[in-house]
């Protein structure tokens, strides 16, 4: 009789004390004492930062997860969590350079990458072959905006503008 009111005790004693986070920090507490860090779940609104690699100039002209095909000389990068179409900063971590692409594919499926980049973007940050440690830092529509007003002649056409009536010819 013990017996039998023991094991639920204790099943559910190990299942509060799970839910809890005791068995969770008992579990985290090797990689804190060698000084490892855990990083932020990836989150479209947040800077990720991880690993780049390449896209293969053997998936030239193929289609990406948007439907255009593949152009190696095209800022296209591929996310896992970004969203299709939006647009992100890369940071090569070791020389400083950034450039901008739009996400268009998804992937890479290695553990450890968070982007992979057209040959064009990659040789903008300063690498042509293997992964380099970048930071992704996505591209608000509105700053992106704020941004090309800034520049002295830009102009801005917003998506509403374009629902209803082309622009003018001039």
């Amino acid at each position: 009789m013990i017996r039998s009111l023991t094991r639920p005790c204790t099943v559910l004693a190990l299942v509060l004390l799970y839910c809890c986070g005791g068995v969770a920090e008992a579990k985290d507490a090797p990689a804190a004492k060698h000084g490892a860090h855990k990083s932020a779940p990836a989150h479209p609104a947040n800077n990720h930062r991880g690993r780049a690699s390449v896209y293969s100039r053997k998936l030239s002209k193929r289609p990406m997860a948007d439907g255009t095909p593949l152009d190696l000389e095209s800022n296209a990068a591929a996310s896992k969590t970004l969203p299709l179409g939006s647009r992100a900063k890369v940071t090569n971590l070791h020389n400083g350079r950034s450039a901008e692409v739009v996400i268009k594919d998804r992937g890479p499926f290695v553990k450890g990458r968070i982007i992979d980049l057209s040959p064009k973007t990659a040789r903008a940050l300063g690498f042509h072959t293997g992964t380099v440690p970048v930071e992704v830092t996505p591209i608000d529509d509105k700053q992106a905006q704020a941004e090309h007003i800034s520049k002295p002649g830009a102009v801005v056409v917003s998506d509403a503008q374009w629902l209803h009536a082309p622009p003018p010819i001039q």
